[in-house]
């Protein structure tokens, strides 16, 4: 090695040991709505100036203080867990219609939240029975309750909430977690991770 190199391989060498080791960047902190105080995502800066979607990031997290959830979460439930919604929601960031992205999120959010809530008794959902075949949980027979917010809550025979799906179709680059259409007697239900199957209603008994 040359003079000039072993000088240069010198330098390195110190420089690399003044700064110390490196320290690993920490992963972003959790969180379940925008933090406008100190923001760390790009969704969160553009929500916390945009005052529409300013207003639905704070509808959202009153709902989640206050709504008191009419029945438990089955373990294998369809319902996306609020810190998986946020970090998908992030993801927006990467949408050319970024702010538009964000609202048709909150707006699934909020609507199966609703869904979630034990309604008003002014305000009781209709509901119908139903057989799901090919659903990812045990028990086929289930109960299906719709809301006016374009959402449908699906309870077990043990009264757990196996999904709860949203009528709204993939908008602004925006997947909703479940959603369904209804064709007749049959309530078809497809899931962002690509599982798709069926539930006939049927008579009360």
């Amino acid at each position: 090695m040359s003079g000039l190199s072993t000088a240069v391989a010198g330098m390195l060498l110190t420089g690399s040991a003044a700064l110390g080791p490196v320290s690993p960047v920490p992963p972003p902190p959790e969180q379940v709505a925008a933090n406008c105080e100190s923001p760390t995502y790009a969704s969160d800066v553009l929500a916390c100036s945009d005052p529409a979607l300013l207003a639905l990031d704070r509808q959202m997290s009153t709902a989640l203080k206050t709504a008191r959830l009419a029945n438990s979460l089955a373990p294998s439930s369809l319902v996306e867990p609020q810190d998986a919604w946020f970090r998908r929601r992030s993801l927006c960031a990467f949408s050319a219609r970024h702010a538009a992205c964000l609202r048709a999120a909150y707006e699934e959010r909020l609507a199966i939240l609703d869904a979630l809530a034990v309604p008003a008794r002014d305000r009781q959902p209709p509901s119908l029975g139903a057989i799901c075949s090919d659903a990812p949980w045990s028990k086929s027979q289930v109960t299906i309750r719709f809301t006016e917010q374009g959402a449908a809550t699906i309870v077990d025979t043990d009264g757990r909430v196996v999904a709860a799906p949203t009528r709204r179709p993939p908008i602004d680059d925006w997947s909703p977690y479940a959603r369904f259409v209804v064709d007749g007697t049959a309530i078809r239900i497809t899931t962002y991770a690509g599982l798709s199957f069926t539930c006939v209603t049927r008579d009360q008994d």
